[in-house]
């Protein structure tokens, strides 16, 4: 499943814990679904690894309860009209409501679920080899650093996926703009 696919997912499954909870099925009636699924899908992109994937695990594992709390709580405190608390509650969790708890340990969840998933496929060997990384190269340590050339790197899986867990963790730190300025200025100064 790709990732487009897997934020549709999760939006769907957010959308649907929504329309069953009592105190949220009013404005979303009232809303446009096209523009609730609209605002759920972009803030995903924002907010989800880019290599998260719903793929081998099951996202009705993944409670939403906390998430909808919060959602129904930012609708009845809105002062939006009715057709227009919905996309309000859900604009509100790229800012004011990002740092909640219950947002965060819904995204933790998430990542960890996929991570586990990503983690135990690559240790089958497929998904390292989709991600572009040679299985168990014994002869690569990945310990050597060239200065003069530019070469593929071979490094063992479980090194690969450490790697790469960093990597996302570096982007999950700083917004885009303050990750480029960081790797450029790195850069800069080493040159």
């Amino acid at each position: 499943m790709s990732r487009e696919e897997s934020v549709e997912a999760v939006a769907e499954s957010i959308y649907q814990a929504l329309a069953g909870d009592q105190r949220t099925e009013a404005a979303l009636e009232a809303g446009s679904e096209e523009d609730i699924d609209a605002e759920l899908r972009t803030w995903l992109e924002d907010v989800l690894d880019p290599s998260f994937t719903t793929t081998h695990w099951e996202l009705s594992s993944i409670s939403t309860d906390g998430l909808v709390d919060l959602l129904a709580e930012a609708v009845k405190k809105s002062k939006a009209p009715l057709e227009e608390k919905m996309d309000s509650a859900i604009s509100l969790l790229t800012s004011v409501l990002a740092k909640d708890e219950r947002v965060t340990r819904y995204l933790q969840s998430l990542h960890q679920a996929s991570a586990t998933a990503v983690a135990s496929e690559a240790s089958e060997g497929s998904e390292a080899e989709s991600l572009g990384f040679e299985v168990e190269a014994p002869e690569a340590t990945g310990d050597e650093v060239h200065t003069s050339s530019l070469e593929k790197l071979s490094m063992p899986t479980e090194q690969a996926l450490e790697v790469l867990g960093a990597w996302n963790a570096f982007l999950e730190t700083y917004s885009e703009d303050a990750a480029a300025d960081a790797l450029f200025t790195t850069f800069y100064e080493a040159a």
